[in-house]
């Protein structure tokens, strides 16, 4: 999980470090400036941050669904 805009980082470059360790591995974005449709492709998700207790679901169904390791 990563927020979308880090100062002097972006959730992107994080995306990148976590695929170049575990391609694997669900990524979710947390915004509170973006729409859901508007998450870049390569996270499984993306979570407002008013929307935070909805987290724990969600982070249950990526890891039930992610390939075993």
């Amino acid at each position: 999980v990563s927020d979308l805009n880090l100062p002097g980082y972006s959730g992107v470059e994080a995306l990148a470090q976590v695929r170049a360790h575990d391609p694997s591995l669900p990524f979710v974005f947390m915004t509170g400036a973006l729409a859901p449709h508007d998450a870049p492709p390569e996270a499984e998700g993306l979570l407002l941050k008013d929307e935070l207790d909805t987290l724990p679901a969600l982070l249950r169904r990526l890891l039930e669904a992610a390939p075993a390791s």
